[in-house]
């Protein structure tokens, strides 16, 4: 071997142990910050198992990452997609702040946004002609509602349902507010006055033609109720022994329900028709089950924890086919289009990091730095939008777009601020 020969075979020696050491020392520290002060998404309720018999669903091994080596989004296109993502929910000093829910809404050709301050309650709105905002945030609403951890808005955006922790205590208070708005620029902002609902409903979701499915604990058993947002005009039509659920409400009729998710316990996933009571066992005996159902009810992207992780998968409802996606994120990362019910928008990780999934996550030990992906279920496509770069690190959950979904919504449980990223 003459010298030249030897001196190669060093410097790529040296070049892939750096590499290696920068994985292990860098990339994979950055992946396990830990939000400081952040309750995170899952503010209400401790995660439990379910038994129960069923059906098995079976997935592919699981990848550690997902794969962007064969992506062909050049680095100058990254670049200009990087513009299209900004922070939203800023006050009328143009300051971002933290908040506890939002909504967008049309009106006329506009796009409005709407969102409320997590320290206060205020409310500020803003406007999109196009993707880009008109002018300052402004503030709608100066009624002062503290210790919000979460925000279900009526999509008209002119209603909220408000929910908190009483101070020394375990019961969660569901407050409904109805906006005033004042009609003039030049007035004092408007106000929320409403009422409260039953005390301890553990979870809600908006259904509807103006309906909420709430689920309330009565004893050692839940009791899903359906009624107007406000609580009246209530209708039983759902009651379980297990106390622990997570409700969709995809399409009219149809609620899903999921037990709420833990790597060590089977998770399984029901449709409820709301018009009769029944249940249809859709999943079962899945561990770390975490899902979310198309609009048409016939795809379901669900989770699966590993001893690695976790797994994406989707579900086929009519042929009750399972696949493994294209990307790896969990179910409460993504959103489904309303326009085509195969297509998908998800914040997906850059990097799993060896854990307890989703209780980790859940608990606010893992915090991820994700990219945007769009997907097609029927035929297995995958997109990878925006590489999120630059210092920029983003932990997505509670995603939305606008109607005509060209602007995609989402949280950042690193520190509740809301994002906007133009999908065109």
């Amino acid at each position: 071997m003459n010298k030249k020969t030897l001196i190669l075979i060093l410097i790529v020696v040296i070049l892939i142990g750096g590499g290696l050491g920068y994985y292990f020392f860098t990339a994979r520290k950055t992946q396990t910050q830990v939000p400081a002060n952040n309750p995170g998404e899952f503010a209400f309720g401790n995660q439990v198992n379910n038994g129960g018999a069923g059906v098995a669903v079976s997935t592919p091994s699981p990848i550690p990452f997902t794969d962007i080596s064969s992506s062909t989004l050049a680095v100058n296109q990254n670049a200009s997609s990087l513009q299209k993502l900004q922070p939203v929910s800023i006050n009328s000093s143009n300051i971002i702040i933290a908040m506890t829910g939002g909504v967008v809404f049309d009106n006329g050709t506009s796009t409005i946004l709407r969102y409320m301050e997590r320290g206060t309650g205020h409310i500020f709105e803003r406007t999109f002609g196009s993707s880009t905002p008109i002018g300052p945030a402004k503030e709608i609403s100066n009624t002062t509602i503290p210790r919000i951890q979460e925000t279900l808005w009526i999509p008209e955006g002119d209603s909220l349902l408000a929910r908190y922790v009483k101070d020394n205590s375990d019961e969660i208070d569901t407050f409904y507010g109805k906006l005033t708005i004042a009609t003039s620029s030049e007035s004092e902002p408007g106000s929320v006055d409403g009422n409260f609902l039953d005390t301890n409903i553990n979870n809600l979701a908006e259904g509807g033609k103006d309906k909420i499915f709430s689920l309330e604990n009565t004893g050692e058993q839940a009791t899903g109720i359906i009624s107007n947002p406000d609580g009246r005009k209530q209708n039983i039509v759902f009651k379980s022994p297990l106390a622990e659920w997570l409700p969709q409400w995809p399409k009219e009729g149809t609620v899903a329900l999921t037990t709420k998710a833990s790597q060590d316990a089977p998770g399984f996933l029901f449709f409820l028709n709301t018009a009769n009571g029944n249940l249809k066992k859709i999943l079962a005996e899945i561990n770390g089950l975490t899902t979310l159902t198309n609009p048409d009810t016939s795809y379901i992207l669900y989770s699966e924890s590993t001893d690695r992780g976790f797994t994406l998968n989707t579900f086929n409802v009519k042929t009750g086919d399972a696949n493994l996606t294209p990307i790896q994120t969990l179910p409460e990362k993504c959103v489904w289009s309303k326009k085509d019910t195969a297509t998908a928008w998800c914040l997906v990780p850059k990097f799993q990091i060896p854990a307890h999934y989703p209780d980790d996550w859940y608990q606010g030990k893992i915090l991820f730095s994700d990219d945007i992906w769009k997907i097609n279920v029927k035929t297995g496509e995958s997109e990878l939008l925006l590489a999120i770069n630059n210092g920029i690190i983003i932990d997505g959950i509670k995603l939305f777009t606008n109607s005509t979904e060209n602007m995609l919504f989402f949280t950042n449980k690193k520190n509740m601020t809301l994002w906007s990223f133009d999908l065109r």
